[in-house]
This record gives structure tokens, sequence and C-alpha cells, in this order.
């Protein structure tokens, strides 16, 4: 996807139904992920995921084009902020997870987010929100 589809390959593929292949792209532990930069000691994107280039070849600070944190806000946990006064809540839980939870501070307070599995296998849902935001359900 090269450096600038960073910001949105994840969001493609969950729109596409690739739910499970963005997480995987993310957590898993062999290269190239993010979970295998953190692991690597990395604390910042690299331009290249190439984990045999020449250390002066490329730069190794690219923050700035991840997306990580906003997919597991809007995505994984479900709260997408549309704007100050309407949030939707549309998690999409993937297998490897048991529950996820988000929040936000809007300027009227705080609307937060948390799914978990039941022992059933089933996802329950919990929302709040202050009472002048409108929240759009999607789950």
């Amino acid at each position: 996807c090269g450096l600038i589809g960073l910001l949105c390959i994840f969001h493609v593929l969950s729109e596409h139904g690739e739910h499970e292949l963005a997480y995987k792209m993310i957590a898993k532990d062999e290269f190239p992920s993010y979970v295998y930069l953190v692991n690597d000691g990395q604390t910042a994107i690299w331009e290249r995921f190439c984990n045999l280039c020449d250390p002066y070849d490329a730069s190794y600070n690219h923050h700035y084009f991840g997306d990580v944190s906003r997919w597991l806000t809007m995505r994984l946990a479900g709260l997408e902020v549309i704007d100050s006064c309407t949030v939707k809540i549309a998690p999409r839980p993937v297998s490897q997870i048991d529950s996820a939870e988000a929040f936000y501070e809007l300027p009227s307070g705080r609307i937060s987010v948390a799914w978990k599995r039941e022992a059933n296998g089933n996802i329950s849902v919990s929302y709040s929100a202050p009472n002048d935001v409108k929240v759009i359900k999607a789950f």
C-alpha cells in the first residue's frame, strides 16, 4: 500500500469485509506488522517495511502516517466521533480479542463504548454519552 496508504489501508480493509486481516496486519508478531516494530523497540513507523534495509537508506520516524490508534478506536472498539454533537457506535470484534473499550472527551462530556465476548460467544455492547449527544447505533 505504500507509506501514504498506511493512513487508510486498515479502514479500507474493514469496510470491505476484511476486518480480521486488518487486525492481523497490526497485531501479528512476525514482520511486517506494527507489533513487530514495537517488539523490536521501535518508537515510530518506518518509511518502508523492510527489516533488511540499509539503516541509512530510509527514515524511521513516520508516526504521522500511521493510523492504528484511530482504527482501534473507530473500528475495533466502535467509537466514531462524527462531530461534537454526533457519534456512531459500531464495534467490529475480531476473533482474537474478547473485549475492547474506548472513550472520547467531547465539549459536553465523555462518550464511552465497551464490548465483550460472553461465554456463549455473543457480544455485549455498552455505551454512555452526554444527553445532548446524538448516538447512532450500528450494532
